[in-house]
């Protein structure tokens, strides 16, 4: 495939695995642990967060486990749905074998996502 195909833009769809309340304390949450000296330094976190970040597998033991990116990051992936994911494939691809750097830039424009409830 061409390089200039797989570095054009493009747009898929993504059903938000985190519905409106849920968000914002999922993106705290991811960067809280990016401070130093994390969980004594950094936001800290009132009952409802961790209550909603609980219920997420994102809080235990008075702080985020240590996994709570991965989870996120994977939870994100499967929103792409097949589409996104093909798309993210086909460039991850190209670049090993150009052995070229890759950047991804992933934007979530207002009201064009699809949004559905966690039911965990």
């Amino acid at each position: 495939m061409p390089q200039r195909c797989l570095l054009e833009r493009r747009e898929t769809p993504i059903t938000s695995p985190f519905d409106e309340t849920a968000l914002p304390a999922v993106v705290k949450a991811l960067d809280a642990v990016q401070y130093p000296g994390y969980p004594q330094n950094g936001s800290q976190f009132i009952s409802n967060e961790q209550t909603i970040l609980e219920r997420l597998g994102l809080w235990k033991n008075n702080q985020e486990p240590p996994h709570a990116y991965k989870s996120v990051g994977q939870a994100l992936y499967q929103g792409l749905g097949p589409e996104g994911q093909g798309a993210l494939a086909a460039v991850r691809n190209y670049t090993i074998a150009d052995r070229s750097p890759t950047n991804y830039v992933l934007r979530f424009p207002a009201g064009r996502s699809t949004r559905r409830s966690n039911a965990s």
